[in-house]
């Protein structure tokens, strides 16, 4: 769901960390004129697959395609489901030895790939306004439109034609695009941290499908209203300064095609598809990477999550071996297979696991969840609070909407439920 990043670190020492990591690869370094107060200033770059490391004197910016980082930097043409998000930015995290509580997200991409229901480069070419803004073609990528400002905008555009070597025929990828923190802060984003609350992801979903709703596009497979599938009519309603007819106009096209019309075919695609994508957050998940829907057996409730690994062990007997299910902490995307089976979150059992078996893990869950208030406590002691405040990471934003809801509304005040 996640694709482009762009973050900011301040903290000296974490910048050190990170700009000394031996993954990093070396590529420029060079000066120039700070024309403010006329010194020279020095700007060191390096990589590490598809992400770019920029080091200014004050700060270091960190910016690429989470998706295709989760492809090893090849590409981002597949599916890139809420656990394939979290695990990707836990591993980046653990690998770097980042606090995502020090990393700023100034900048966001997120979208879904979705298999058009008809070609997709028609599709694209029959774009033609998102809100009041007119799509036009976005000039690094072919068959590509955006509409919006940096503020905020949305970018359609033919995914298959993009990575044909890895893309599934006919992929259509829409996306929601910032490159202002002011916007992301506004959705509860403000640092890396934010975006491993599976709740975040729900948020974005239902940003994607509300954006989607506000596309006009061309249903040119139809003759039904050939008067709307005029570019020159929309541009005159605008010029008009008509706001509402506008909005009434796009009603009635919509109204006209149907159920089976482009807009709403594809509204119902993108929908399913988001569906999909937040579901494995709690489900299963087999080492091809297909979602397997719990099932109950005999009363018993199904694993919450889990990630199939195969186990390499000799097959005999033309005896597939059974693959061993690894469930993950919903906030911190650890295994937490070593815990009860009904658990979700990173617990006591499972911490004294890392701090035991894998330290350096262990470390950075302490660094980010053990306030200084309780750090002088014994590591026993330790362990309870940094448990509660993992939990507290994913159920407190869900309280504190409810508590917000009850203090400003009234229980008899008509109220939408959008999403279910």
């Amino acid at each position: 769901m996640l694709d482009y990043i762009k973050i900011i670190i301040v903290d000296t020492l974490q910048i050190n960390e990170v700009w000394n990591h031996s993954d990093l690869i070396y590529h420029s370094e060079h000066t120039y004129l700070n024309k403010s107060d006329g010194t020279l200033k020095k700007v060191g770059k390096k990589s590490y697959l598809n992400l770019n490391f920029t080091r200014y004197e004050n700060r270091l910016e960190i910016d690429g395609s989470l998706h295709k980082l989760f492809n090893t930097g090849l590409h981002n043409a597949n599916d890139f489901t809420v656990t394939d998000c979290i695990n990707t930015i836990n591993k980046f995290c653990m690998q770097f030895g980042v606090d995502p509580e020090l990393c700023n997200v100034i900048g966001l991409e997120f979208g879904i790939n979705v298999t058009a229901p008809n070609n997709v480069s028609d599709l694209v070419k029959w774009l033609r306004f998102h809100h009041r803004k007119q799509f036009v073609k976005f000039p690094k990528l072919e068959q590509c439109y955006f509409a919006g400002t940096d503020y905020f905008g949305v970018k359609a555009y033919n995914k298959t034609l993009q990575f044909p070597q890895y893309a599934e025929p006919n992929i259509f990828r829409f996306e929601g695009k910032t490159r202002q923190s002011k916007y992301l802060v506004l959705k509860g984003i403000k640092t890396l941290k934010d975006l491993t609350d599976p709740t975040i992801f729900r948020l974005l979903s239902d940003v994607i499908l509300a954006e989607w709703g506000n596309v006009l596009i061309f249903d040119k497979r139809t003759k039904k209203g050939v008067k709307f599938c005029n570019t020159d009519f929309w541009l005159e309603i605008l010029e008009s300064n008509h706001r509402n007819t506008f909005i009434k106009s796009k009603k009635r096209y919509y109204k006209l095609l149907g159920r089976n019309g482009l807009q709403n075919l594809i509204y119902t695609v993108i929908d399913e598809k988001l569906k999909l994508l937040n579901e494995c957050a709690n489900s299963t998940i087999s080492e091809l990477g297909k979602l397997i829907k719990p099932e109950t057996t005999n009363g018993v409730k199904p694993q919450k999550i889990g990630v199939h690994i195969p186990t390499i062990v000799k097959v005999e007997n033309n005896r597939q071996p059974e693959p061993t299910v690894y469930r993950i902490c919903l906030v911190t995307g650890l295994d937490i297979s070593m815990q009860k089976k009904d658990s979700v979150f990173l617990c006591i059992a499972g911490l004294k696991y890392y701090r035991e078996n894998e330290p350096a893990k262990y470390n950075l869950v302490e660094r980010q969840y053990l306030t200084k208030k309780t750090k002088p406590l014994k590591w026993e002691e330790q362990l309870y609070y940094i448990s509660h405040n993992i939990r507290n990471a994913y159920t407190n934003k869900i309280h504190n909407q409810k508590s917000f809801e009850k203090r400003n509304y009234s229980p008899n005040q008509l109220q939408f439920n959008f999403r279910t």
